[in-house]
């Protein structure tokens, strides 16, 4: 099962995405991602930092969002945490101005 929240690879690549659409959507419909980042950004409002406590470093880039194919994800590598899952999900709705 795929789960908001989770940093999961793309399948066979390094590369990192994390599953913000709900975990409801996520069982009927393509997940939505948002890519992932090592190191620093500075695009106010569309880079969250992770949180100290979170299991990884780096950002997340909100403004590259993409549906996926559930096989074009591969292993999870981590979970974040609430705190940032949140401020993840308000940077997405203020993308597409959803209240």
């Amino acid at each position: 099962m795929i789960r908001q929240g989770e940093v999961r690879t793309l399948a066979g690549t390094r590369a990192r995405v994390l599953v913000v659409s709900k975990d409801s959507i996520n069982g009927v419909a393509y997940p939505v991602v948002v890519q992932l980042e090592r190191g620093n950004a500075d695009v106010p409002g569309m880079v969250i930092p992770f949180a100290d406590q979170d299991p990884m470093g780096g950002v997340v880039i909100v403004n590259k969002v993409a549906f996926l194919h559930p096989n074009d994800l591969g292993e999870v590598v981590g979970t974040i945490t609430g705190a940032t899952l949140m401020d993840v999900v308000s940077a997405v709705r203020a993308l597409f101005e959803v209240e």
